[in-house]
Formats: C-alpha cells, structure tokens, sequence
C-alpha cells in the first residue's frame, strides 16, 4: 500500500535514518523509528486510510502484552513494570512500520541494502579499534573486544545477524561472480568484526544460524566442510597450565624447569622454602623448590589465590569469593575450615598487623582483625569503587576510578579521618602498589613511580618496558612486576631502583601470576582456549550465569504463575541469591529463565507460542517466495537469524536487549512486505 504523499518524503527520510543507526546509536535509531512512525499515524487520520496491514502475529502479540498487564498486577514493583511493559509495546509496531514503509520491491531492497552496507560500515570501524586493543594485548587481559558503540556482546550478536544474511546471500543468490567476491568479502569482513568482538554469545548463535541455512540450503557438501572446520577449530584449543621456574642472572632469565599442572595454574607464591600454588579447579598444592608436589587439598569450589597471613597461615580466596584459612608447614598444607564472606564483590585482599582486609568493588572495605572469629568484622562502605587500597602503620591509601588518591589516618587498624587528596595521578594508568610514600604506576609499556609529598604526587622517575604490562606481586621490599611476555621488572623501595630481567618470550606467553624465592621466580602460565571455555562450568562469567540460573529458579518458585513482574531483578537477585555468589546483574543471562521470573509460566508459555508463530511464518514465507531469488535468499538467511537469536538467548537476555529486538522486529517486517509483494505479483 502506497503512503500518503504529503507525508511518504518524510516517512521515508525517517526510516532510512531508523536503518543507518541500527547498529551504531540508539538515541537517532529511536528517533527515526518514531518519527516514521509517526507520519504514518498522521497519513492515517487525514487520509482515513489504515497503512497498516494484518500479519497473523497480532494474537499472540496481543497475548505477550497481557502477560506483561497481569506480571504487573503481581509485580513486586508495579511502577517499573509498568515503564517496561511501555518499552516492550512501543517497540512492536516496527514490524507495522517497516512492512508499510517498504510497499514494494525497489523499497525492500533499499532497506535491505542500507542496512548491510551500514553494518558493514560499523565492522570496518569495529576492526579498526580492535587493532590497537589487541596490540596493547587488552584481549589477554579484558577476555573482551572494545566497546564502541554498544557493550562487545551486544555488537556480536549484530555482527552475527549480517553474517548469517551475507552467507546465505553468497550460497543461494543467483548473481554474478563480480557481485558474489563483493558480498564474500563483506562476509569476512563482518566474520573478523565478530571474531573481534571476543564474545562467545554471538559466536554461539553465529555457529547456529550457518549451521541451519547449509541445512535449508540443502548445501551437502558445504555441510560436511563446516563440520570439519567446527572440528578443526576444536581440536586448535589448547589447554595451557603450566608452573615455570626460571633463575635470575645479571639482566636475564634462564627457564629451569616447565611442569604441567592437573588444574589450571593461576596464582604462586612463595611460602618459606616451597611454593603455594592455586591450581584453580584442582585445589591449592605445596611444591618443592623443583616442582615436584608435596601435598594438595581440594576445596568444594576452585581456588583462584593465595594470601601470606604469618609465617604458617595463607588464605585460600576461592572462586565464589570465600576465603579459607590454610596451614602450611615444610611438608604438609591442612584446611583449618575457617572461612571469611565480605559482602560484595571481593576485588583485592591484604593482610597486615594480624588483620585480614577484603575490598569489595561494590560494597567498601570489609575487615576481620580476628581470625578465630570469622563473624566479627568491620565494615566501611563508603570505600566502594575504589580499585586500590593499601594500609600501613600510619595510613590507608584508597585510589578511586580516576585515579585520585586519598589518605585517611590509621586508628588501631581502621581508617579515621582523611588526611589528604592528591589529584589524578596519571591520568589512565593502574595503581600497581604503594609503599612508603611510594605509588608503583603503570600504564601501557611504561612504569611510573609517584612519591606523595605534602598535597601532591610527584613524579620521581619512570621506566620503559618492552611489553604491556600485566600485573605485579609486591614483596617485603620490593614489587615483582611483570607484562604479558613474562619480562620481569623489580622496583627496590629502600633503593628507589628499577631492575629488568628479559625471558624467553617463547616459553612464557600466557602469565597469570608470578613470585620470587632467592634469585628463583616461579611463574603461573594458564590459558584454556576461547572455544573450549563455552563449556567449563568454572570459567567466570559461566559459573555466575549458573548462580543466577539457580537464584532464578527459586523465583519461579515463589511467584510461579505470573512471575515478579518485568522489572530489574538486581534487588530481588541479592535475596535469592546464596551468601557468597556475589556478581550482581538486573537480569538472568538468559531469555527463557528471565521470561520465567518475570512473566511466569504464563507469560513464559504466551512467549514460546509467539516464537514458534513467527518460526511457522518464517517458513511460511520461504516456501511462497522461491520463484523470488532474492527474496528466497534473504528468507534463508532470516531462519539463521532467528536460529541465532534463540541460541545466542540461551545465554544472553537478548529477547530484553533494546538493540537486539529492534532488529528481529525490523526483519520480521521485512518479511511480511517480502510476503505481500510476491502474493501481490502472483494475482496480478
């Protein structure tokens, strides 16, 4: 149906807008959305003509919107259930929109065409800043691609969509080779953007929806080579957990000995004459000074850390952010089954005076002064979001985000009244260490020592490393401070002086931790590939979607039929939750279990069915446009895209991401236009 004159220009002009932005700004995005839609409604009631047309969805949306009415009658914040029931409904209309919009086919291959040449356009712009992110070896250390214009996990999920699109283009479009080498290199174009984001959601769904179009496809062949290469890239991932001794000599490091761990080695440290390693998931183990284990012990959850307490007590910082007394001797480490819980999300551990101090990115510092007493603490929130502290026996340093540095005295081991602020110190650098009025600053390849003097931080002098530094181990006297090579460099605090120690970069590539004893550094080298870190139920980010899972569950349970309504479930998650699963979010992680807690089985089950509408739909339409090659082509690529939207929700709450759902909406519009056009042509 044709669009009223007057106002088709504007509509137009505001649904290119709507298409350009899609992958790029939310605020222009919306705009040209509502303002399309808009002159639509405004060609409606002057003209008295309904642009828009009947799809065989309107049930099931209708019912969706129920199902968010009564979670919102139940909800347990009604006010914010209603704001999100506003968002949910806003957004439905872009099918009614793009499908009126694009009334016949030079219309729906503008809205095709622009929409993958401006995605394109934002992978180039994504490769672009990726390259210097992976130069600065920012993948090692952030698990992540850049953010750009929306969170890494929301770009691949984008970034998958296209790709699906272009693959299926590539396999089914009857073109010429001219046009079929520019649609592959737009392709690899956006499979490198994804590959760049570093997130395993979008790779997941990504996997899914080629798989499903070589099925549709019925490409034999090709289905058999993606196997292969599924395979292959499988079998690539290495399992990487090694402990690495090397001895200091002059300016050098000589590797003396390599030892596969049984775990995953992530933490060492010295404890007298042998070594305390945190072999992850299998527990903490005491080595000799070659290597060989002494004794292991096995915790319930795997350990991340060590902390030197006294000569004979270390700390077991455990995944979940529990803390357990050990006792270690020349032989034998034991379990003294004393645990410490702060309330937050543990960031930074320290123990000094007899004291056990935890500071929780969220929630301040937390201190136990006494051991035997797990329950008698400290608690001082008003140091959250500080991401250094340090403490001697005259003062408490706390660094915050931007790196202001403020001193509050130490009253009997407590922080009292502030002392002094010293502005910004280095602007974009990490605070690495202090001690003695001495503040251990890196940034990129260089290594700045600041002294606090009256009200300021002065630069003292500074080093130039050959590598991006990592991290450091800060000794008795000295910081042991080491970058992503395994290159060593020490900072002496009585004698204001830097040492470097150069490693063979061959054998140390993947440091987590490193330690000193003598002129002997041990070294933690660990890394489990990115493929194979999709099922470790101990990786991170995987053991918290599993606590919100179970939290979740217990939800349901409690509001079973309606859910708590469409809210953030950030408050509500800290009352379900256990003590010590301490990660925060406002949703599940995952589309199936969030439509539980929020809408409950009714809502979850009004949701299935509208899925499964739009699946029978998409078929619907791929079966009735094959005498269309490019309608046909797209139709193969959108059951890949949906393919992908349900497996990429398996672990993402993408059915609630703003961006995400704009897109499905958007090319489920495109198809009832592609719909219309062909019955269109086939009664004419």
């Amino acid at each position: 149906m044709n669009i009223y004159e007057k106002y088709k220009n504007f509509v137009w002009g505001f649904i290119i807008l709507f298409v350009i932005t899609l992958s790029n700004s939310i605020f222009l995005n919306q705009i040209g959305y509502y303002g399309a839609l808009f002159f639509l409604l405004l060609s409606w009631w002057k003209t008295k003509t309904n642009p828009f047309e009947k799809n065989g969805l309107e049930t099931f949306l209708l019912l969706y919107l129920l199902a968010e009415i009564f979670s919102l009658v139940f909800s347990v914040d009604r006010t914010e259930a209603f704001r999100n029931l506003l968002k949910r409904a806003f957004l439905m209309p872009i099918i009614y929109t793009v499908a009126a919009v694009a009334y016949d086919k030079k219309k729906i291959k503008s809205i095709l065409w622009i929409y993958i040449t401006f995605a394109l356009l934002g992978a180039c712009a994504y490769l672009g800043f990726s390259i210097p992110h992976y130069f600065a070896h920012k993948y090692q250390m952030e698990q992540s691609g850049p953010s750009i214009f929306q969170y890494p996990i929301t770009t691949s999920e984008i970034m998958s969509f296209v790709c699906i699109l272009l693959f299926a283009f590539i396999i089914n479009l009857k073109v010429k080779i001219s046009i079929r080498g520019l649609l592959t290199v737009g392709f690899i174009v956006i499979l490198l953007a994804e590959a760049a984001t570093f997130k395993r959601t979008g790779w997941l769904g990504l996997g899914a929806g080629l798989i499903v179009v070589v099925l549709f496809s019925r490409k034999w062949i090709l289905s058999i080579v993606m196997v292969l290469l599924v395979v292959a890239g499988i079998a690539s991932q290495k399992n990487i957990s090694n402990v690495i001794f090397a001895r200091m000599n002059g300016s050098e490091m000589k590797i003396v000995s390599v030892n596969a761990t049984k775990g995953r080695a992530s933490y060492i440290e010295s404890a007298g004459n042998n070594w305390l390693l945190s072999d992850f998931d299998k527990g903490l183990e005491l080595l000799d000074s070659n290597g060989t284990v002494l004794k292991s012990i096995l915790f319930n959850v795997p350990v991340e850390s060590s902390l030197k307490c006294n000569d004979s007590i270390y700390a077991a910082c455990l995944l979940d952010t529990r803390i357990e007394l050990i006792k270690v001797t020349s032989s034998n480490i034991e379990n003294l089954h004393t645990a410490f819980l702060s309330p937050g999300l543990t960031s930074q551990t320290l123990f000094w005076n007899n004291a056990l101090y935890v500071r929780d990115a969220d929630s301040g510092l937390t201190i136990f002064k006494n051991l035997n007493d797990p329950q008698k603490k400290e608690r001082f929130p008003q140091f959250a979001h500080c991401p250094f502290f340090s403490v001697d026996s005259c003062k408490f340093i706390f660094a915050s985000d931007d790196n202001t540095v403020s001193v509050y005295s130490n009253e009997s081991g407590t922080p009292s009244g502030k002392i002094a602020d010293y502005p910004t110190v280095e602007k974009g650098g990490k605070i690495l260490a202090y001690k003695n009025n001495i503040l251990l600053v890196g940034k990129g390849i260089s290594l700045k020592v600041y002294e606090l003097r009256g009200n300021s931080a002065v630069l003292v002098t500074s080093f130039s490393t050959s590598e991006t530094l990592l991290d450091l181990a800060q000794l008795d006297s000295s910081a042991l401070i080491y970058d992503v090579k395994g290159n060593l460099y020490e900072y002496s605090f009585a004698d204001k002086t830097f040492s470097s120690f150069k490693s063979n970069a061959a054998k140390l590539s993947k440091i987590c931790s490193a330690a000193k004893m003598g002129n002997v550094v041990g070294f933690c080298e660990s890394d489990r590939g990115r493929i194979m870190s999709i099922f470790d139920p101990y990786h991170p980010s995987n053991y918290s979607r599993m606590c919100f899972w179970r939290a979740g569950f217990k939800m349901v349970k409690d509001h079973p039929v309606f859910g708590v309504g469409d809210i953030d479930l950030q408050n509500l998650y800290k009352q379900y939750k256990r003590p010590f699963d301490k990660e925060i979010q406002g949703h599940m992680h995952n589309n199936y279990v969030h439509l539980l807690v929020t809408l409950g089985i009714f809502g979850f089950l009004v949701v299935m069915l509208l899925f499964i509408m739009i699946v029978k739909k998409i078929f619907l339409v791929f079966s009735a446009v094959k005498s269309d090659n490019l309608y046909h082509s797209y139709m193969l690529g959108l059951i890949g895209v949906f393919t992908s939207f349900l497996v990429a929700g398996l672990t993402e709450w993408n059915f609630g991401d703003h961006e995400i759902i704009t897109l499905i909406w958007l090319h489920i519009g495109l198809m009832f236009a592609m719909y219309r056009e062909v019955k269109r042509e086939q009664s004419a």
